[in-house]
């Protein structure tokens, strides 16, 4: 009953306000160390993921050259309307052998052999998933000149909506 001290009627101010001093000392509860934790991992799992991603996707884009080869030109391309698509176009000059060319664009890549050839000019090509909606396009063309190798090089990648999702994009765009 000692508790309750404070609901009795005929008590003055004090001895009501002396009742609830053991209670004003209490510090409040922090979050738990759990719930801090599971968050934290949370973030760090999400920085990890994105960040491999985007430096994948970095490293696959833009590591395009054959070693020693002299950049011509080159630019990036994005769209994202119907599919999100990353595009890198490159060209390059060397004066190494043509077959060397096409070992290395052929084997290193997984490329495999050539899709077409015309005159002194052969392509290579590749279309297939990398990871779960994301669809890769790979080419090369090697074309055979009096003074050098030219390269021309393609590098794609599409990540594939959603029927719904692009229903809803073309709506809004």
């Amino acid at each position: 009953m000692a508790h309750y001290q404070w609901l009795k009627t005929g008590q003055n101010t004090a001895s009501r306000i002396a009742a609830f001093e053991p209670l004003a000392n209490v510090a409040p509860a922090a979050p738990r160390p759990t719930l801090k934790r599971i968050a934290f991992g949370i973030v760090l799992v999400s920085v990890l993921f994105w960040g491999g991603l985007a430096g994948a996707l970095y490293s696959a884009t833009y590591n395009l050259s054959y070693p020693g080869a002299t950049y011509v030109a080159g630019q990036t391309l994005f769209k994202h309307t119907a599919n999100l698509t990353i595009r890198r176009d490159v060209s390059y000059r060397s004066n190494e052998e043509f077959n060397k060319l096409y070992h290395y664009y052929s084997v290193g890549f997984q490329l495999g052999t050539e899709r077409y050839g015309q005159s002194r000019c052969i392509l290579l090509a590749r279309t297939s998933q990398w990871l779960w909606r994301i669809e890769q396009n790979m080419s090369v063309m090697l074309c055979d000149a009096p003074s050098d190798r030219m390269i021309f090089v393609m590098r794609s990648f599409t990540l594939r909506y959603p029927v719904w999702l692009r229903d809803v994009l073309q709506m809004l765009l």
